[in-house]
């Protein structure tokens, strides 16, 4: 196992609990924009938000997505399952560029892991791909 990790839960949790490590709210924790977080109940449901901003003189384009859904943790696994999700971009020069549609719905299977910085933890996600998402807890 790697230094500092918390742990990877492989069988603490019942399939269908929600790990007591996971249930908060995590933001991405590099600070870059855009700013990406999951909020996390002990119900097993989440809540994921996206806000990216592109700043031009006199505009700004917003571009945000919102997910909430159910999870299921099974072991190292998790597996998020939108119930909703919506899409949105606003544009403060040209509003007639203004946009609002729906996401898209379907399984996101990640591996997950918590690991230990400084005082605090951060959700490792890595997608199938082997690319990893790093989100601080507040």
């Amino acid at each position: 196992m790697a230094k500092g990790i918390i742990g990877l839960l492989l069988a603490a949790a019942a399939f269908g609990q929600t790990p007591t490590q996971l249930v908060g709210e995590w933001s991405l924790s590099d600070g870059t924009n855009p700013s990406l977080a999951y909020t996390i109940t002990p119900d097993g449901r989440f809540l994921y938000s996206s806000q990216s901003i592109s700043a031009s003189p006199g505009c700004d384009t917003r571009v945000s997505a919102l997910s909430q859904g159910r999870l299921e943790v099974e072991g190292s696994l998790i597996h998020l399952d939108p119930a909703s999700s919506s899409f949105r971009s606003v544009n403060t020069c040209r509003p007639k560029w203004d946009y609002e549609k729906p996401g898209q719905l379907g399984r996101n299977t990640y591996r997950w892991r918590v690991e230990r910085q400084g005082s605090g933890s951060v959700l490792v996600l890595r997608q199938r791909s082997g690319m990893e998402q790093r989100f601080l807890k507040r």
